[in-house]
């Protein structure tokens, strides 16, 4: 197990299309705290929050992004077959490759929040550190949130087999895509992405599930694919 979750952790480091995007996240994350929305005349801490999150929720789309290319490079040429050659036990090749996706963006989480916060304190010189553990108490659910939903975006690639079809759904469902459909019908609350909304409100909406009832029907989608794609590639016939 040590020397798979080695191969697939060089697999992540040497795809340099992981650092680009990593590199974005970065940049662009910290930078939508400051540019989102206008500095309003009476700056209050609820403001600063609600900038916080709303950053984060746009800053999905880059774990979601890093998680399906680091799955999806193994469904191009033959590396597939290469992997399951090298580790013969698929369920093993699973998790490690899970495990190693999930280490890496519970890192990248963390520097982005860091930034994030450092950054706002900085701008708004409103000072969010002594106030540390409330700021974190709205940012945790948002966090299992967005970790949730790129590794269900990842296993979904495993399932599909084409990272470019579930890039595009994922960014359309996170840009305005989800909220169309709920005007459709209320049905639609229960994607996983939409269950989780109100992760990202200072003040849940009610709209949407409670954030923990969210973030349980998010978690579901997650064990249900894990366990379909799980399944279809121990199934799978690579001759």
């Amino acid at each position: 197990m040590k020397e798979q979750l080695k191969s697939e952790y060089l697999k992540f480091m040497m795809n340099p299309w992981h650092w680009l995007v990593i590199g974005a996240l970065l940049l662009c994350v910290p930078a939508l705290v400051i540019f989102l929305n206008s500095k309003p005349d009476q700056l209050t801490l609820q403001f600063v929050l609600e900038q916080l999150l709303q950053s984060l929720y746009l800053g999905q789309a880059g774990f979601v992004s890093l998680a399906a290319l680091f799955i999806g490079q193994e469904f191009t040429g033959s590396s597939l077959r290469t992997s399951f050659l090298t580790c013969p036990n698929r369920l093993k090749f699973i998790i490690s490759k899970l495990a190693i996706l999930l280490c890496i963006e519970i890192i990248l989480l963390v520097a982005v929040i860091s930034l994030c916060v450092l950054i706002a304190q900085g701008y708004y010189n409103i000072n969010l550190l002594s106030n540390i553990k409330h700021v974190l108490t709205i940012l945790f659910p948002a966090c299992i949130s967005i970790l949730t939903f790129a590794l269900l975006s990842g296993i979904f690639v495993f399932i599909s087999q084409s990272f470019i079809l579930i890039l595009g759904i994922s960014l359309s469902l996170l840009l305005g895509l989800g909220q169309m459909l709920l005007q459709f019908s209320s049905f639609f609350r229960n994607l996983p992405l939409l269950a989780s909304m109100n992760c990202f409100y200072t003040y849940p909406l009610s709209l949407y599930y409670p954030v923990w009832q969210g973030l349980g029907i998010q978690i579901v989608w997650l064990l249900i694919v894990f366990l379909f794609a799980t399944l279809i590639l121990i199934g799978k016939n690579l001759r």
